[in-house]
């Protein structure tokens, strides 16, 4: 993808306008990287991630290819552009993400509060906003190409997704939906701190049954979400909008995806994260000694994978 211009408004630069930079960011880094750990479950084992990350462009443009059926042309931009992304996060972002990672290996040993969490979480969204900010102008002029057909596909898709949700919990007993969740947050802390106590696995339980996590007031956000988007986009497509005005739809949806315009949903997602904010921060200070030497380890193997895709080793 080419160089970002100057003048050319960031995304970070918009969600300021609604949040607050931290000022001990530098000295939570280590911080970040265990909340990343903890919460993406695709990072259990080191093969797993250097696998993906290695076959990102390719699994990148199948998801994308799912969701918006590109013609043959906008097939061969999309893949090039997604090389282009990932060179540019293997060269910038990458070296990044191994100093924390191996500052981390030295420092899962010290406690952690919620407020220092939460923040971290939000340094977590702008790093997400950062990586997808680089994208953005590959992905305005591939969508200012599309047929009106094209979103048609892009509604149906998220419609598809949604019902799977839909199914997985409305469809289903709360009492069904809380144990499967309960079963996937124990699985992810025993991946990363080791094999828990029946004592520590019944107090995580209860712990994350009592999460205030509702399922329906979170469909109803990504179905709004979605029809905004689609709508949008859309909208610009048929007017002939120029590039530019694709780049700021993509932004503004990007910070609405992390900021929410409608104040209830706001306010249920800053609780819900203070929720887990607490809930992690009593977990890592209450784990054992062998447990927190364990997830010190995981995490030191976490910094060499990334030092080995950045340095392009097999």
């Amino acid at each position: 993808m080419p160089d970002p211009k100057p003048e050319r408004p960031s995304i970070l630069r918009a969600r300021a306008t609604s949040t607050k930079a931290t000022s001990e960011e530098r000295r939570m880094r280590w911080l970040s990287a265990l909340l990343l750990s903890l919460l993406l479950p695709w990072l259990v084992a080191c093969s797993t991630v250097q696998f993906t990350y290695r076959q990102g462009p390719m699994l990148s443009y199948w998801w994308l290819d799912s969701y918006v059926d590109f013609s043959d042309a906008q097939s061969q931009r999309a893949k090039a552009e997604l090389e282009n992304w990932f060179k540019w996060h293997r060269a910038t972002q990458l070296p990044a993400y191994g100093q924390f990672l191996a500052t981390l290996a030295d420092q899962a040993k010290h406690p952690v509060n919620a407020t220092q969490l939460c923040e971290v979480l939000d340094q977590i969204e702008g790093q997400i906003l950062q990586s997808f900010d680089q994208a953005v102008p590959a992905m305005a002029r591939i969508i200012q190409s599309f047929e009106a057909s094209q979103f048609d596909h892009l509604a149906a898709r998220y419609a598809k997704a949604d019902k799977t949700i839909e199914e997985d919990y409305l469809d289903q007993s709360q009492a069904t939906w809380r144990a499967k969740s309960v079963s996937r947050w124990l699985d992810n802390f025993e991946s990363f701190y080791g094999r828990l106590s029946e004592a520590q696995r019944a107090d995580l339980s209860t712990q994350i049954a009592a999460l205030p996590f509702d399922p329906g007031l979170w469909l109803q956000e990504r179905r709004l979400r979605h029809a905004d988007i689609v709508a949008g986009l859309r909208r610009l497509h048929q007017n002939q909008a120029e590039t530019s005005a694709f780049e700021a739809a993509l932004r503004a949806f990007a910070v609405m995806a992390m900021q929410s315009p409608r104040e209830g949903y706001r306010a249920y997602r800053e609780g819900l994260k203070r929720s887990q904010c607490s809930l992690l921060a009593h977990w890592h200070n209450q784990a054992s000694t062998a447990q927190r030497e364990q997830a010190a380890a995981k995490i030191l193997q976490y910094a060499q994978d990334v030092r080995s895709l950045q340095a392009g080793a097999p």
